[in-house]
């Protein structure tokens, strides 16, 4: 997961959401413990990036993997 920060301004904001949406990249708005440092001007974002042929486990025990927006079961 990675913090961003975004011009304070609704057109910036939305095109910002709809790029992270088009990558598979859930979004949600920074809590006040990971804002720290973020000038009030700004709107702070937490994404979570996935990255293409990362790895995880399942629940089920089986091992996954990405391939850009999706995750495969191996």
């Amino acid at each position: 997961m990675i913090l961003v920060e975004i011009a304070d301004d609704p057109n910036e904001t939305a095109l910002a959401e709809e790029l992270f949406a088009l990558r598979g990249w859930p979004e949600r708005p920074a809590e006040e413990h990971e804002r720290a440092g973020c000038p009030p001007e700004r709107v702070a974002r937490v994404v979570e990036v996935r990255l293409t042929g990362a790895r995880k486990v399942l629940s089920s025990g089986r091992l996954a993997w990405s391939t850009g927006s999706r995750w495969r079961r191996r």
